[in-house]
């Protein structure tokens, strides 16, 4: 399956193409073929409706090869992002949530995943196996650690060898959107200290360049005032 090719013309789908789809999703779940993660990523920006995309990424599940390659560039991130946004918001109470979120945890980090009720990947997390694997990237990705470094970063670290793109994707996300917080700041230096083979020597490198850019964001620190004054 050609990943680039599914990047390029899921814009251009029509409706025509949807049994196709499914039926390829179908006889590879029966194979126990896993799909490449740019197929979710082209169903999500697809002209397809909401239904659709739903049965088509609930299908799909966690049955995605984490490592396979996906361009998320050129406002792509930004319609995947808003689809599934709102598949969220209309799916909030559906059966099949927990294997729209197990197929979507292969994706880089997503903005709406920082305004997700957290009580929605409970029930992803209860099923264990795959599914409590995916409840805990997209913990992750949602980037809200407040009170939970240590546990967020041995978590990502423990992750990365079944999601080799996790912390690379996870730094360039918090890069890319100027996040900024003591809590990431916590978790990249604690990411940064860990002896492990997903951290490169060139995902070391950009991690301290992340950490540079955390401590410049900084808020500006009130002016302390002259106690001479205050006399």
């Amino acid at each position: 399956m050609c990943c680039f090719g599914l990047g390029n013309c899921a814009d251009e789908w029509g409706g025509g193409i949807f049994p196709t789809i499914e039926n390829l999703i179908e006889v590879c779940s029966k194979l126990g073929a896993q799909l490449p993660r740019a197929l979710v990523a082209a169903i999500l920006q697809s002209p397809f409706g909401v239904d659709e995309k739903m049965r088509l990424v609930g299908l799909i599940g966690p049955n995605v090869e984490s490592r396979s390659w996906l361009s998320f560039g050129g406002g792509r991130s930004d319609r995947v992002n808003a689809s599934s946004q709102l598949l969220v918001e209309k799916f909030g109470e559906s059966e099949i949530l927990d294997e729209f979120f197990g197929a979507i945890s292969c994706l880089p980090p997503l903005a709406f995943l920082r305004m997700m009720p957290t009580g929605y990947l409970q029930s992803c997390r209860l099923r264990g196996g795959l599914y409590r694997r995916a409840a805990s990237v997209l913990r992750i990705n949602s980037l809200r650690w407040e009170g939970a470094e240590n546990e967020i970063a041995t978590e990502a670290l423990q992750l990365s060898s079944k999601f080799p793109r996790l912390l690379e994707e996870l730094f360039r996300f918090i890069d890319l959107q100027g996040l900024c917080g003591s809590d990431i700041e916590e978790v990249v230096v604690l990411l940064l200290q860990a002896s492990c083979p997903a951290l490169s020597v060139s995902l070391k490198h950009s991690g301290l360049r992340l950490l540079v850019k955390l401590v410049e964001r900084r808020p500006a620190m009130t002016v302390i005032p002259d106690p001479l004054m205050a006399k």
